[in-house]
């Protein structure tokens, strides 16, 4: 693509005496030898009207991008359509994220026009004609994986960009050396949820040092209420002895680290897990309490629901997630000596909000792997534990999907001749349901027999009614 930019570039050379940059997160790529999936380009010394007259007289396809505040033209060249923008000052002209004034200057210098731009990573410029990078010194931060913004007074007139630190920082496993203010914070919490949620999208699902970017919402944090549960979390004790790692932060860190890790290439999955671990211990802040000495935090997983709603909300989580992550937050500490029947019926609960144990697995061993213990033994017997139970709910059937009834309904209109249908249908089979939950139904033929005799029982009663 590069070869077809630099043919157009002079082009516009040629017949409109411009220049056309390559910047943003094109060049960050190319600077850290990653090749550039989005390329953002910038035309200088050309005015908005000339550039489209010359599209016109050439006969090159392009179209208006309606949905920007400046002028950007979706230009076809080497056969994909490609964004051309215009340098420009862009002026907060209100509290909203959303307000602000775009003035368009071509004649402005290359570092005047990085100046609208969030974080120096994306500041440079590479000229395609002379093949030279302008705005150099914003490479070291490049070479030395540095996250810091270009301009203070520019950077804080739009708070979304705190959250685009946590992507970059995640993905590109940098240091941060961001400086949020607290009308940012304050700012961040009118912007819309939505948009939160998208940058916490790119940094789960394209992480590379997911800690790194969670201590950074630490530091935010500390500058205002937005992530304020952190700052809960990080106040909560927990007892060395089964958690050598510190507070309850410091535990979601490790947690949401493996649960990434263990979420394998499936985005969804990533993000679902990540949610679940940030909020998986999210009780403990409400049922603290201290027992010779040592915090505890007993039935943890079934506290503080309002929590994940209220966050959840407020950053972003579609409402289906939140009611998975609660549910995921409740089944975590469930052990080997559970019985049957309440595996069983986790299941089926798992299940009704399209999720199943292996899912829950993976939080639980996230969990277990985020647990530094001061006691051996006591590690060991906790992993073993874990084994255990997955081991046998595998033997029970129900890993990735609930119970399997042994019989139908089907098979019970066929074995009563079509005299029990309807409710009593349904009633009959969540009865054969419940034996299959207690073990004292485990076969097929043993359901069928124990059908054939209930009906008989049934149809017997039925006659005796009628004939009184």
């Amino acid at each position: 693509m590069l070869n077809q930019l630099k043919t157009f570039a002079e082009m516009l050379q040629w017949k409109l005496n411009g220049t056309l940059y390559l910047t943003g997160g094109a060049v960050r790529d190319m600077l850290m030898g990653i090749s550039p999936k989005d390329y953002d380009l910038e035309l200088f010394g050309v005015w908005p009207k000339d550039f489209v007259s010359f599209l016109e007289s050439e006969a090159i396809p392009f179209k208006f991008n309606s949905d920007a505040k400046f002028p950007v033209y979706r230009v076809l060249i080497g056969g994909a359509y490609l964004e051309i923008g215009f340098p420009r000052k862009d002026n907060k002209t209100g509290a909203k994220h959303s307000d602000y004034e775009c003035l368009v200057d071509p004649f402005m210098s290359v570092i005047d026009a990085a100046m609208r731009r969030d974080f120096t990573i994306n500041g440079v410029y590479y000229n395609l004609l002379t093949d030279e990078y302008e705005n150099k010194q914003f490479i070291y931060d490049i070479e030395k994986k540095r996250l810091t913004q270009i301009h203070n007074v520019k950077f804080a007139e739009d708070a979304l960009r705190l959250m685009r630190g946590f992507q970059f920082i995640s993905r590109f496993n940098l240091i941060n050396a961001v400086m949020p203010t607290e009308s940012m914070m304050l700012e961040l919490s009118q912007i819309d949820p939505s948009g939160i949620y998208a940058e916490f999208c790119k940094g789960i699902t394209k992480a590379k040092n997911i800690e790194a970017a969670l201590w950074y919402l630490a530091t935010l944090a500390d500058k205002g209420d937005f992530f304020d549960i952190i700052e809960q979390m990080q106040n909560c004790p927990q007892n060395p002895r089964h958690h050598a790692e510190g507070n309850v932060w410091n535990h979601t860190v490790k947690v949401i680290k493996y649960a990434v890790d263990l979420s394998g290439t499936e985005d969804n999955l990533k993000v679902l897990l990540f949610w679940a671990a940030f909020f998986h211990d999210i009780g403990k802040m409400k049922v603290l309490k201290y027992k010779d000495g040592q915090p505890t935090a007993y039935g943890h997983e079934n506290e503080s629901d309002d929590l994940v709603e209220k966050y959840g909300a407020r950053f972003g989580l579609p409402k289906l997630t939140i009611k998975r992550v609660i549910l995921l937050k409740h089944c975590h500490m469930i052990n080997n000596d559970a019985k049957d029947k309440k595996l069983f019926l986790m299941a089926d609960e798992l299940d009704k909000v399209g999720l199943s144990f292996w899912v829950l697995f993976k939080l639980m061993a996230a969990d277990a792997y985020g647990s530094q213990k001061t006691n051996i033994q006591d590690a060991m017997a906790s992993h073993a534990d874990l084994h255990l139970l997955i081991d046998r709910v595998k033997r029970l059937g129900i890993e990735r999907k609930p119970m399997k009834l042994l019989v139908n309904g089907d098979d019970i209109i066929k074995a009563s001749n079509g005299a029990i249908k309807d409710k009593a249908v349904g009633d009959l089979l969540r009865e054969i349901k419940a034996l299959q939950m207690n073990g004292r139904i485990r076969t097929k033929e043993a359901a069928l027999d124990f059908l054939n005799r209930r009906v008989a029982n049934i149809l017997e009663k039925k006659e005796v009614k009628n004939a009184n």
